[in-house]
C-alpha cells in the first residue's frame, strides 16, 4: 500500500510536462485508478471514483501551469466584504 502511495503521490506531483510525457502519464493514471478500483476498501474505491471524475483536470494541471488562484482569492476578498 506505501509504495502504491508513493506511485499515486509522485504521479499527482508532476507539473508542466511536455505532450509526449503527458501522453505517457495518462495510462499510468488509469491503471493506478483501476488498481484502486478492484480494492476491498470502500475508502479506496471512493478516492477511485474522485480521481476518475477529475482525471481531465489532472491532464490539464500536467500540461499548464497557470491558475486562476488570485481570481478565486479576489472573489473570496469580495464576498467577505
Amino acid at each position: 500500500m506505501y509504495h502504491f502511495k508513493s506511485r499515486l503521490y509522485d504521479l499527482l506531483s508532476k507539473k508542466s510536462v511536455t505532450y509526449r510525457q503527458a501522453k505517457k502519464l495518462a495510462p499510468q493514471l488509469l491503471a493506478a485508478i483501476s488498481e484502486l478500483k478492484i480494492t476491498h476498501f470502500e475508502s479506496l474505491v471512493t478516492l477511485a471514483k474522485t480521481l476518475n471524475s477529475w482525471s481531465d483536470e489532472i491532464a490539464c494541471m500536467w500540461r499548464f501551469t497557470k491558475s486562476n488562484g488570485i481570481t478565486e482569492g479576489f472573489h473570496r476578498k469580495m464576498k467577505l466584504i
